[in-house]
């Protein structure tokens, strides 16, 4: 009997921590103009829930130099679009699974940036579906309908099959929210990017 009860705690435990892992959001973020901007975001990103790590980084000559704080997502570090200056930055970042979109995008939007003038802070989560004309048209009109979300600002990209949702910073918005809302316009979405026929195959010859 008390292995029973110690194989069912055991089985409550996995449960749990399988539950608690996070997921990975793929967000755009606006505002990162200069490496004090990407500091101050990083930071208004980490106080919204969005898991980063930070770190301290000499640049320069050690007795000259800066030391700047850089936060660093999944796919690198939190850093100015090298292609053209101030240009929306996207990352990949893990999240809890119930984490606050609006409060998240409060946060950046209200980060106090050197160039915030210029270059204002904003937030959009991606999603991904198989979309055409159709769908395209229902995702629009569905986000259009949840509030806190810019329909105006958010896109929705046919060929890469995207869904780039703007996020105002008001009222209450978790992905269940987005995804549940899509779907009900039978939008079929994700937080997943689709893997490539590369990565598949990469992924298959990995296979022992």
């Amino acid at each position: 009997m008390n292995k029973f009860v110690v194989l069912a705690a055991s089985a409550l435990v996995s449960g749990a921590v399988f539950a608690e892992q996070p997921q990975k959001l793929t967000l755009d973020v606006d505002g990162v103009y200069c490496g004090g901007c990407s500091a101050k975001i990083g930071a208004a990103l980490t106080e919204g829930g969005v898991k980063l790590e930070k770190k301290k980084e000499t640049v320069g000559a050690a007795k000259e130099g800066n030391t700047l704080v850089i936060y660093y997502t999944l796919k690198g570090p939190l850093v100015p679009n090298k292609e053209k200056k101030g240009d929306t930055v996207r990352i990949l970042a893990p999240t809890d699974k119930d984490i606050d979109l609006a409060a998240a995008a409060a946060k950046v939007q209200n980060a106090m940036t050197p160039h915030k003038a210029v270059c204002p802070p904003g937030l959009s989560v991606v999603l991904y579906g198989d979309l055409d004309e159709e769908s395209a048209k229902k995702a629009k009109d569905a986000l259009a309908k949840i509030t806190g979300v810019d329909a105006k600002k958010s896109k929705v990209n046919i060929k890469e099959g995207e869904i780039v949702v703007r996020v105002t910073g008001k009222g209450s918005i978790t992905t269940a929210t987005l995804l549940d809302q899509l779907k009900a316009a039978q939008v079929a979405a994700s937080t997943e990017k689709p893997k490539t026929e590369k990565e598949e195959t990469e992924k298959k010859e990995l296979k022992p």
